[in-house]
């Protein structure tokens, strides 16, 4: 397809995704939990991902270095060393789908996103989406399965050269394991234990109020929530003194659209 023409699909997509973005907020709420905006937010950084990458075609291109006399060699593979890839696999979480998913779409020339048995609506929607926008029959494929099947599939399939998987570090490394039996690239992101680390010259008091947002967002659901802290001990007993800085913020539980 030429780059014009791919840039074009990609731009309408996005104006897809634009004009369902209520939809497609209400669909992830549901699905998740999270607050409806934080859904909003989310299905409109989907279509600001296909704008960027629309926008992106036309400045992907090779370099030239001196090759001797009246001579010059063209790369035509940017310097940075990416290359594409001509079939992707990816594996998809369930707590972000509207915000993950065109993060894999725009620049592979096939991927197939694989979703676990009940699968996240907006991850179908997505690719309802993207067939109404007028991408090719099988350029974008969602496909609903337990992990050990649809999952185990693409991560072992010759065809397949790209696997991408949000998730689980336990999962991570089966599918590591998988995919170098043919040796696939893989790009994973996995959950971690990540901590915030205050330092004495920093706005510490507002470390309290602010931390706990850091693990309980997106209703607890996030690969990289800091769910511990490392407290410089030079200010450590101010820190835990609760006189010493405002008290916490409270979070509101219950309906996460209030309508």
């Amino acid at each position: 397809m030429p780059p014009g023409q791919r840039s074009e699909l990609l731009h309408h997509l996005a104006r897809r995704i634009r004009d369902n973005v209520e939809s497609i907020a209400q669909l992830e709420t549901r699905n998740v939990g999270k607050p409806i905006s934080d859904a909003r937010w989310e299905a409109d950084a989907g279509a600001k991902v296909f704008e960027y990458y629309a926008g992106a075609i036309g400045h992907l291109c090779g370099q030239t270095t001196p090759g001797g006399e009246g001579r010059i060699r063209f790369h035509a593979a940017p310097a940075n060393g990416r290359h594409r890839r001509h079939h992707a696999g990816g594996i998809s979480l369930s707590s972000s789908p509207a915000g993950r998913s065109p993060q894999r779409s725009p620049l592979v020339t096939r991927l197939c996103s694989s979703q676990r048995r009940s699968p996240p609506l907006t991850a179908l929607l997505l690719g309802q989406l993207a067939q109404e926008a007028g991408l090719p029959d099988g350029v974008l494929q969602v496909v609903p399965g337990a992990g050990s099947e649809a999952g185990n599939a693409l991560a072992t399939h010759p065809l397949v050269r790209k696997i991408g998987f949000t998730g689980s570090t336990e999962i991570g490394a089966k599918i590591m394991k998988l995919a170098a039996n043919d040796f696939k690239r893989v790009s994973l992101k996995l959950g971690g234990k990540s901590p915030n680390i205050v330092f004495p010259d920093a706005n510490w008091q507002r470390a309290p109020d602010e931390s706990p947002m850091s693990v309980f967002a997106n209703t607890g659901q996030d690969c990289c929530a800091r769910s511990r802290m490392f407290v410089e001990q030079s200010i450590f007993d101010d820190f835990v003194n609760p006189n010493s800085s405002p008290p916490p913020r409270r979070s509101s539980l219950g309906r996460p659209d209030p309508r």
